[in-house]
């Protein structure tokens, strides 16, 4: 403008049209407009033919960095201005929409809706028939079903006839009899030479069972009569074995007493001299030796008593780490009990539990348990990887069990509160997997048990392997997935 302000081509159009001016001049000659920023000196009314376009501000404008315009769809690219239009043209974060089905798609997607998805795109018959010129996707498989240039098959073709044509040229070859009862003709001769030569399999098959037969009988025989000549050499081995064993035996306890008396002898002699000698010595140690005896005596009573004290502190202290295992696993299962009737509940190795449900090692798989309340019903979960009855192979299946608690004889019977499963969904929080029953009365899963569970009670059909192992669902992640149970609560069951 002539005062030097700057203002842009849509907001100078804006002040034209609100003080009257379309285009021309108005009645009272050229209108005017006052410049926005008249509060500034030097600012004064201009005319439209005085506003002069500043080329130099759009080159500036032009260079300035600018976000993608599809930033919103996940875009994070910045460009120049004067560049925005080229990079919108070809972002993969695009939208375009499909001339024939009208659905908005990314850019990248765009082709291969067009060449494989799209049901409304044209397409032309592959029989290159007139009927029509071009035909949507999602009406295709209807006409070649009823295509006028579809080719078929001669009726008589089970019979060996492969004629191929259109409907009238068929009609035409299908009224040739004296053709078709020769074609009839060669496929009963077909049949009797076939047959014959099963008769002739089946009777060789016979004849050769039976010389098998006959043959396996006389091995069997002699494989028995070979069997019991080796169990009697066997015995007669072991008998042979024992006796020699027995007189080697004697022979060698001959031997060794010989050698005994030999020596006794020798040392009989130079003994009897010192005899007399050693008896006076004897009767000294005697006495000796019963005094130490008597005082092994004491030591072996005192040891005694010692080792009877010893056996029961080590008898106490294997009780005291029982009772302390016992106590650990009690606080264990404390700190992972939830009284508030919600079990939130990870299936780690998720794969390879199921490579166990297959091959049978571990078809199922029970959660710690949780209670409605502190005096509440007890309950865990029960699931199946590979599915289990209808679900078996397809499916995950989640049950609900009741299991025998504590305060189950102040608590009301049967079990009748609603019951949530739920997949939880780790990449979208709002896309969970849920379903839900009310119990039935007269089920035995839901009566007061009577052993340490009841029988489970859920969703067989719950949850289907290509949905969960998809990764793109978002499903599972490292291997886990998180299932959930909620129990609906109400002032009922809270003693």
């Amino acid at each position: 403008m002539t005062c030097g302000h700057r203002i842009c081509a849509r907001c100078i159009q804006d002040l034209f049209h609100s003080s009257g001016w379309s285009g021309g001049e108005t009645r009272g000659g050229p209108k005017t407009i006052t410049c926005p920023g008249s509060d500034d000196e030097g600012c004064e009314e201009v005319q439209q033919e005085e506003i002069i376009k500043d080329y130099s501000g759009e080159r500036e404008m032009r260079l300035l960095m600018v976000f993608c315009s599809y930033k919103k769809y996940g875009c994070t690219e910045t460009m120049q201005w004067c560049k925005l239009k080229s990079h919108c043209e070809q972002c993969r974060y695009g939208v375009k929409v499909c001339q024939y089905c009208k659905s908005e798609l990314a850019v990248e997607q765009f082709e291969n809706h067009l060449r494989t998805v799209c049901q409304m795109f044209p397409l032309v018959c592959p029989q290159q028939c007139t009927s029509e010129a071009v035909i949507p996707r999602c009406k295709m498989n209807e006409h070649l079903k009823n295509c006028p240039a579809a080719p078929r098959f001669c009726k008589h073709k089970v019979m060996g006839c492969q004629y191929q044509g259109s409907d009238r040229d068929v009609s035409q070859h299908e009224s040739d009899t004296s053709y078709h009862f020769n074609v009839v003709l060669d496929f009963a001769k077909r049949l009797q030479r076939e047959n014959e030569q099963l008769k002739a399999t089946v009777q060789r098959t016979f004849a050769e069972k039976e010389v098998m037969r006959e043959e396996v009988e006389r091995q069997t025989q002699a494989r028995r009569h070979l069997e019991g000549q080796i169990e009697t050499l066997r015995n007669e081995i072991r008998k042979t074995e024992t006796h020699n064993a027995q007189i080697i035996s004697i022979q060698s306890q001959k031997i060794a007493r010989l050698e005994q008396v030999q020596e006794k002898i020798v040392k009989l002699g130079a003994d009897l001299s010192l005899l007399k000698i050693r008896q006076n010595q004897q009767d000294t140690q005697a006495n000796e030796f019963q005094s130490i005896i008597t005082q092994l005596d004491s030591t072996i009573s005192l040891r005694a008593e010692l080792n009877q004290g010893n056996a029961q502190r080590e008898q106490d202290l294997s009780l005291q780490k029982a009772r302390l295992s016992e106590l650990t696993v009690r606080c264990q299962v404390l700190e992972t009990t939830n009284y508030d009737g919600t079990l939130v509940w990870k299936i780690t190795d998720y794969s390879k539990r199921k490579e166990d449900a297959l091959d049978g090692r571990h078809v199922s798989v029970y959660s710690q348990h949780f209670y409605t309340g502190r005096y509440g019903y007890k309950m865990c979960g029960r699931v199946y990887v590979d599915g289990d009855g209808a679900g078996k192979g397809t499916h995950l299946s989640l049950f609900f069990v009741i299991m025998k608690g504590e305060y189950d004889p102040v608590l009301p019977w049967p079990f009748k509160q609603k019951v949530t499963l739920f997949l939880l969904n780790q990449r979208y929080p709002r896309q969970h997997l849920m379903d839900s029953f009310k119990p039935d009365s007269a089920s035995t899963s839901f009566q007061r048990p009577i052993s340490v569970m009841n029988t489970a009670s859920g969703c067989p059909l719950f949850a289907a392997h290509t949905v969960i192992e998809n990764q793109s669902n978002g499903f599972i992640d490292n291997d886990c997935i998180y299932l959930k149970i909620i129990v609906e609560l109400n002032d009922n069951i809270k003693l």
